[in-house]
């Protein structure tokens, strides 16, 4: 009984650890995809760096996903689709929220 309590503590260990991962990942990489926006009326002096970023942060969120497994894998994809869901209604609502304040 308590052997089977430990293993569900280490699944649910393993998920939330995988989770804060994921959203940890996912965040660097929409950051670093965001630089060519930032960069973009200096895009020519600085390509090599943000492609290079962008390709890094890519290489470890598949380098991560290659080598967990299980419990871990299912919370890095949960928590990168959580992040991914939560960053794209965050824009739209804030876009319609300004949209209608620019109505009035």
């Amino acid at each position: 009984m308590l052997e089977m309590i430990a293993q569900t503590l280490l699944a649910g260990l393993l998920q939330l650890t995988g989770f804060c991962i994921g959203v940890h990942l996912t965040m660097t990489l929409l950051g670093s995809l965001y630089r060519i926006i930032d960069l973009g009326y200096r895009l020519r002096e600085f390509w090599l760096q943000v492609t290079a970023r962008i390709f890094l942060n890519a290489g470890i969120i598949f380098l991560v996903y290659f080598l967990a497994s299980g419990n871990f894998e299912l919370g890095i994809w949960v928590g990168q689709c959580f992040f991914l869901i939560f960053h794209i209604s965050i824009f739209w609502v804030g876009r319609i929220a300004l949209f209608l304040l620019h109505r009035r």
